[in-house]
This record gives structure tokens, C-alpha cells and sequence, in this order.
């Protein structure tokens, strides 16, 4: 009897060991599945604000500050691993910053990330002349791009992108004031004649634009309304920008005029690439905003007589990327 006794309480904690073994194993696997659950239900930091600023620019170089806010909507803490931020203009990239370093994001919590970058000016120029090319108008794109975790070996990508764009009339502002004025009269006086020209329109356009320089192009229709025959050897273009002369060229020109006759002349000059690299300087200097001055003289016995004078006014965006959700 004893013995049956002694099974029963055998068989019994057994029973209770298995039971016991069962209710661990059980809470274990709830356990992982707690984990799953939660794991699957992570969210993507939120890009709160994303803005490009310039801080300064020299002959050479602009600083930039490119800044990022993120928040980690998460209530677990989140590790950001890499951050990669890329701004084009035109399909042009102009900053490639990478930063390979990782930091943290407590819960419910925003991260500032911020980095200086110092651009060479000549990739300016480049987006510049993609910007003439293309008619005046230009697509500026920031591209944020960056990995994050919450347990080691568990990386996740998270994309951004802020677009904007901006366009520019550079010459068809300059040509509707010239010709909104015309027919203008020049009067040229030397001791012995009085000549007098008219001006009856003026064209401009861009022309061809290469790595090295950018093309203007056009004509002026000047009527002879004196009674001398006028003959010009020279012209000479001015461009200023924000009051600095940026830009002059003097070209050979063979050109003569009788009485009553009505003469076209050609106008053509190059811009170089270093007058686009220190207009750039002077533009962002002042807040990506300018005015453009546009001069033509013709030079008639050694004295430059003007053929116009106009000024545009230019605004880009490509530093106004401010985003703020």
C-alpha cells in the first residue's frame, strides 16, 4: 500500500513538472511572438524639417549647411546608421555629404542632424549652364537617404526627397525694355556733323552653351536718319552685376550706314566660364537675388556711343529648399 502510495506521488510531481514545463515554454513563445509584434510594427523616422542654407562663399568655395530634424515615432529607441544627402540641379549634382557615423533617437523624440559641406563654385557654374540650356529653367532636388535600426544586424532603409523649381527671363526681361521704348534716337555731334541714328528694335538670344562659356546672340535694326553716312569699326558689351563690372568685350566690327538706309548689326559675345563663377559669388552674396545690366556701345571715331542699357532682375532658388511639414 505504501509502495502505491509513493507511485501516486511520483506520477503526481511529474504531472505537476510537466505542466510547469509546458506554462514556460508557452510564455517563452508569447514571449517571441511579443517581440515579432512589436518588431513588425515599426515605423519610419518622420523628416519634420529638411533646409539647405549658404553660409558663406568665397572665389572658390561655398559653405553650405544642410540640416535635418527627424522624429522617432516609435516608443523604443531607434539607431540611425548612415546619413547620405545628394542635391541636383538639372540631373546635375552638385553636393554628395556622406556621413557614415550612427547616433541615437530616444522615443518620442526629434534629433537634429546637421553638416557643413564646402562645394567647389565650378560645380555652380556647371548648373548654371545647365539652367541656360534649358531655357531658363531649372529642377533642384535634395535626396536624403539613410539606414536605421532598433536591434543590431536589423537595418532598415529610409528614403526622402524635397523638389522644387524655378525658372528665369533673364534676356526676354532686358529685350522688352529696350524695344518697350523704341524707336530711341542717338545723336552723335563732332565739330563738323551732326549724325543721328534710330534705333527700330533690338533682339537677343542665348546661344550655344559649352563647359567653357555661354553664347549671346541677336541684332540691332538701326535706321540712318541723317543726312551723313555713318560707319562703326568697334562694339563693346558690358554686363554689371549688383554695381560691379563683371563682364566687357571690345569686337571688331565693319559696318557703315548711308542716309535713309536701314543697316542690320550683328550683335554676338561669349560669356567665360570665370564672369558665370563670379557672378555666382556675387549672386548668393546677396541672397540669390541680382540686377543685371546689359550695355552695347557702338565706338564711332574712337568715342563709344550707346546702343542700349537695360537691366533685369534675377532670382533663383537653389538655396530656398526649406521644407517643414
Amino acid at each position: 500500500m505504501q509502495s502505491i502510495d509513493k507511485l501516486l506521488i511520483i506520477l503526481l510531481m511529474v504531472t505537476i513538472a510537466l505542466e510547469a514545463s509546458t506554462i514556460i515554454y508557452s510564455a517563452s513563445l508569447m514571449g517571441v511572438c511579443g517581440k515579432l509584434k512589436i518588431i513588425s510594427k515599426v515605423e519610419n523616422p518622420d523628416i519634420s524639417m529638411f533646409r539647405i542654407d549658404c553660409l558663406n562663399v568665397t572665389e572658390d568655395y561655398t559653405a553650405i549647411m544642410l540640416t535635418a530634424e527627424m522624429y522617432n515615432p516609435n516608443p523604443y529607441a531607434i539607431t540611425v546608421h548612415h546619413v547620405k544627402i545628394s542635391v541636383y540641379v538639372n540631373e546635375i549634382q552638385l553636393i554628395r555629404s556622406i556621413n557614415e557615423s550612427t547616433f541615437r533617437i530616444e522615443p518620442l523624440s526629434r534629433f537634429r542632424y546637421v553638416k557643413i559641406e564646402y562645394v567647389r563654385n565650378d560645380y555652380f557654374v556647371d548648373a548654371i549652364l545647365s539652367h541656360l540650356s534649358n531655357g531658363e529653367e531649372s529642377i533642384v532636388e535634395a535626396l536624403l537617404d539613410t539606414s536605421f535600426s532598433i536591434h543590431p544586424n536589423e537595418l532598415r532603409r529610409f528614403p526622402f526627397k524635397a523638389i522644387l523649381s524655378f525658372k528665369t527671363d533673364i534676356l526676354g526681361i532686358v529685350l522688352s525694355k529696350i524695344n518697350e521704348g523704341l524707336p530711341e534716337d542717338i545723336l552723335i555731334e563732332t565739330p563738323s556733323h551732326l549724325y543721328k541714328l534710330r534705333i527700330i528694335y533690338v533682339h537677343l538670344l542665348w546661344g550655344e552653351v559649352s563647359e567653357s562659356y555661354v553664347e549671346v546672340i541677336g541684332f540691332a535694326r538701326v535706321k540712318n536718319i541723317g543726312d551723313e553716312t555713318v560707319s562703326f569699326k568697334e562694339v563693346v558689351y558690358e554686363a554689371i552685376l549688383n554695381n560691379e563690372t563683371i563682364y566687357r568685350e571690345e569686337k571688331r566690327l565693319t559696318q557703315s550706314i548711308p542716309p535713309g538706309s536701314i543697316c542690320i548689326i550683328p550683335l554676338k559675345f561669349d560669356i567665360p566660364a570665370h564672369v558665370i563663377k563670379r557672378a555666382w559669388c556675387l549672386h548668393v552674396k546677396n541672397n540669390e537675388e541680382s540686377t543685371l545690366v546689359l550695355r552695347a556701345y557702338l565706338v564711332f571715331q574712337g568715342k563709344e556711343i550707346l546702343l542700349f542699357e537695360r537691366d533685369a532682375y534675377i532670382e533663383t532658388d537653389i538655396f530656398k529648399i526649406h521644407y517643414l511639414k
